[in-house]
């Protein structure tokens, strides 16, 4: 008789007479830690991915608030100027 023991897509036909129950205990944390690293290795990509994600966000919000802040200074050096009566040199 055999026992088929399948995680995920991973499938281990094994003769259950051929083991004894040391051995069969070995076999499933080995799965166990197999699966345990495959899901830290996924967590840890995921997790990467979404703080580049978010980098890439912050800097072009912090590259649209530094374009917004050097245009309002322009703006406020024309109207000194225009105040002052000079004119903006073209």
């Amino acid at each position: 008789m055999l026992c088929t023991v399948r995680v995920g897509s991973i499938g281990i036909t094994m003769d259950p007479q051929a083991f004894n129950m040391r051995e069969a205990l070995q076999t499933y944390l080995q799965i166990a830690g197999l699966v345990a690293g495959i899901v830290a290795s996924v967590a840890s990509i995921y997790s990467v991915f979404r703080v580049r994600a978010l980098h890439v966000i912050v800097n072009s919000r912090l590259t649209e608030l530094l374009q917004t802040t050097g245009r309002s200074e322009r703006a406020e050096g024309k109207a000194e100027g225009l105040a002052e009566g000079r004119q903006e040199p073209r």
